[in-house]
């Protein structure tokens, strides 16, 4: 589990190496809670809004991969089986585990929605209850 804390990233427990502007990018990807985040927003995060870079309008793409191959060596660094950024061919990137998992299965098979809180809601035959 990746956490951000004090302008750091630590990757299940162990402080991984990121410029800021790496930190910036990963952030940017994290907190999209498994949404794809597109190659400009990617690249504006990290050059800023417009930036243009390259050749043609498609330019900073290329930029983008750059990036996205370093911060994944400095994770795999830490971890080699790491396999959090996805990407979207010709649009993007995404980070495959969110601060929030969108779904996540108890031991017993069992869905449950983590919630922002800590606490759990559990779906069981269309029913939500409170787990507390």
């Amino acid at each position: 589990m990746l956490e951000l804390r004090d302008q750091r990233a630590y990757w299940r427990g162990q402080r991984v190496e990121l410029t800021l502007r790496d930190l910036a990018l990963v952030r940017l990807l994290f907190t999209a809670d498994g949404r794809d985040v597109s190659y400009r927003q990617c690249y504006d995060v990290t050059r800023g809004k417009n930036f243009v870079a390259g050749h043609g309008a498609d330019g900073f793409r290329a930029n983008v991969i750059s990036f996205i191959k370093r911060i994944r060596k400095k994770f795999k660094d830490v971890d080699p089986s790491f396999n959090a950024i996805e990407n979207y061919p010709s649009f993007g990137y995404r980070w495959r585990e969110g601060p929030v998992p969108m779904a996540t299965f108890s031991p017993d098979g069992q869905r449950i929605l983590t919630a922002l809180d800590a606490r759990f809601v559990q779906f069981t035959d269309c029913q939500l209850r409170e787990a507390g």
